[in-house]
């Protein structure tokens, strides 16, 4: 939804299809004021309403430019409160990171020949 973007169903369900998981940027609700924030909110509880709807997977983060906008787990709940998440929906999709962090360490692993070819039995190391 950055820059007048916007999400639809379409777009939810093949992120659901092909295991692309959706990113929920608090960073507009967290550094933004006024009319803005507004904006950043209700854009965020749209696609919050169309995640759940479809049980797309998803991320949360906070967009930090710098050590300054670190912002911690609880604070990020708290906005995700605001949206309509639990607790336990913000907290999953900060640990979905980590998933997503192992899964492109084992794809860039000598395991993998290009995106999508992995190494087979019959292959001979060079």
């Amino acid at each position: 939804m950055a820059d007048g973007g916007d999400v639809n169903h379409v777009i939810v369900k093949a992120a659901r299809t092909h295991g692309v998981r959706l990113e929920f940027d608090f960073a507009g609700v967290l550094r933004a004021s006024g009319g803005d924030r507004v904006q950043a909110l209700r854009g965020l509880r749209k696609l919050r309403e169309l995640v759940e709807h479809y049980d797309a997977p998803f991320v949360v983060s906070g967009r930090p430019a710098s050590h300054l906008h670190v912002r911690s787990p609880r604070e990020l709940v708290a906005v995700g409160a605001e949206i309509g998440f639990t607790d336990a929906q913000v907290r999953a999709g900060l640990r979905e990171w980590t998933h997503l962090a192992a899964r492109n360490r084992r794809r860039l692993s000598a395991e993998f020949i290009a995106p999508g070819v992995k190494r087979g039995r019959y292959e001979e190391d060079p």
